[in-house]
């Protein structure tokens, strides 16, 4: 909003008189700058952390699910005749493949976790923070 429309907006709420200058002097005496940058940057550390405990809830359901495709292959290798034990075989490839990828994922996503909350911390413009962080999500979306 512009500080014509805060004014007016004010002005009609309050009954009151207020002119853009006056919003002008609220906004310099009050750091409304410094307090939407850290806005925007709470906002911002916020939806990415938000985004990575998704992003790692779903890797740990992954996780699981092929530690139990493994766990049941080996189990399988002892007690199933010679002629079904290569599919346990390669159920079991199968599962520790799977565990391994997830794994190397979990370990990139900390990775750009670490990254943004590097980003957060030294970053002051939050314009540049906003544009940054916005590619790192993307990029992290794209890996899926």
């Amino acid at each position: 909003m512009s500080a014509k429309e805060i004014a007016k907006s004010v002005s009609d709420e309050f009954w009151l008189s207020v002119q853009p200058v006056t919003i002008y002097s609220w906004a310099k005496k009050y750091d409304w700058d410094d307090a939407k940058k850290a806005v925007k940057t709470t906002a911002l550390a916020k939806a990415t952390e938000s985004e990575a405990g998704r992003l790692l809830r779903t890797t740990q359901d992954h996780l699981k699910l092929y530690s139990k495709i493994r766990e049941k292959a080996n189990n399988d290798l002892d007690s199933i005749p010679f002629d079904s034990a290569i599919d346990a075989v390669k159920a079991a490839k199968i599962g520790a493949d799977g565990e391994i990828e997830i794994l190397k994922s979990m370990m990139q996503m900390e990775f750009v976790q670490q990254v943004m909350e590097i980003l957060v911390d030294e970053i002051q413009d939050s314009q540049t923070l906003t544009v940054v962080g916005n590619r790192l999500m993307t990029l992290v979306a794209a890996n899926e």
